[in-house]
């Protein structure tokens, strides 16, 4: 069985391998650090080789969050100032006094477009943000919270454009990866495609198990315009080239551990960002009945603080293929699982339970 598993692992984790082969997936990895060391950098072998990437979805909502607030650490942005002070645009049908701490926090309301669009809107980053300026929130801003799961992304995005001037994914690059050295992308240039790994259906029911019974909202959330939950789409060169902050990230699971690992870790966390404003992003901001997903979801500043399914994550984040990422301030620990197989939580609750029982 473990033939199967690539990778290394300190001796004291060598079950982490055992618990990892016996989930018998064919595309995924995982990754540990633990008091800054990497412990656990394992991968399946076949379809991936060490520096395989793939689409994690919304596990790289916090890396969205965390460029604007670089350019608040920076004195630049203020988490309480109207999006409208830095997007103009954006003060229309009820959002003029959003505040970027309701964006970040999943509070603004702006989680689905009313009309429907086509999948091309989602590859043109300024008509879709005028698309989005023009569209009115689902909730008046911050009496309610719920995940945008599509627009997220572009909402962060663009504030940090209209600021900086910079895009998102040279912002990301060039103020995040680069100085961590993590292999994370958004927009993947020609020579990173080849990495990036297939994620496939195999039992043809992600779809319809996200949607069966779901409520006009949420559908509009994850629909519209459509893509998000086509496997043909995800896989396609337009898309992976495409800058979708809030769901496109590629990544393998040793990067994310990285960081998470750099921000649970009190030594290295002024190298992403200042002590204080991480713990204002590990606050709680909004909490209780999400209103796009209909279940309890606590939220800091672009971070997932109940840790849902997930015993030891402090803040961090999931994906609806699968793939997580999380820290543990107390623990100086990180743990990344991402996977190109698309199903639930699952697999990555098995590993951190096996996981625990270690250390």
């Amino acid at each position: 069985m473990h033939e199967r598993i690539a990778g290394t692992v300190h001796p004291k984790f060598a079950p982490l391998r055992e618990a990892f082969a016996a989930l018998e997936e064919t595309s995924a990895g995982i990754a540990v650090q633990l008091d800054g060391e990497t412990v656990v950098d394992l991968w399946t072998s076949g379809k991936w080789v060490q520096n395989s990437i793939v689409n994690v979805f919304s596990v790289t909502k916090p890396l969205a969050a965390l460029c604007v607030l670089r350019l608040v650490d920076k004195g630049e942005i203020e988490l309480d100032a109207a999006v409208a002070d830095y997007w103009p645009e954006y003060a229309t049908n009820g959002k003029e006094s959003t505040t970027v701490r309701q964006i970040l926090a999943n509070q603004a309301g702006l989680v689905a477009f009313g009309a429907p669009h086509g999948t091309a809107l989602l590859y043109d980053w300024d008509k879709c943000v005028q698309r989005i300026a023009t569209e009115a929130p689902a909730w008046i801003p911050g009496e309610r919270h719920g995940e945008a799961a599509l627009l997220y992304g572009y909402l962060a995005g663009e504030i940090v454009r209209r600021v900086d001037g910079r895009g998102f994914s040279r912002f990301f690059r060039e103020e995040i990866a680069q100085p961590l050295g993590l292999d994370i992308h958004f927009g993947l240039p020609d020579e990173h495609l080849a990495r990036a790994v297939d994620v496939e259906d195999p039992g043809g029911r992600w779809k319809s198990d996200l949607l069966d019974g779901a409520p006009d909202l949420r559908r509009r959330a994850l629909e519209n315009p459509p893509g998000l939950l086509d496997p043909g789409t995800l896989n396609s060169r337009k898309w992976r080239k495409a800058e979708l902050p809030g769901v496109n990230g590629h990544s393998g699971a040793v990067a994310l551990a990285k960081l998470y690992g750099a921000l649970a870790n009190a030594r290295s966390l002024e190298r992403v960002i200042s002590s204080a404003l991480f713990d204002e992003m590990v606050r709680v901001q909004a909490e209780g009945e999400d209103a796009v997903f209909g279940m309890p979801a606590s939220y800091g500043l672009g971070m997932r603080l109940d840790g849902g399914p997930f015993r030891s994550a402090e803040f961090g984040y999931g994906g609806i293929g699968g793939s997580v990422a999380f820290g543990n301030r107390a623990r100086n620990m990180s743990f990344a699982f991402v996977t190109g197989t698309l199903r639930g939580p699952e697999r990555a609750m098995a590993l951190e339970k096996a996981l625990l029982e270690l250390i």
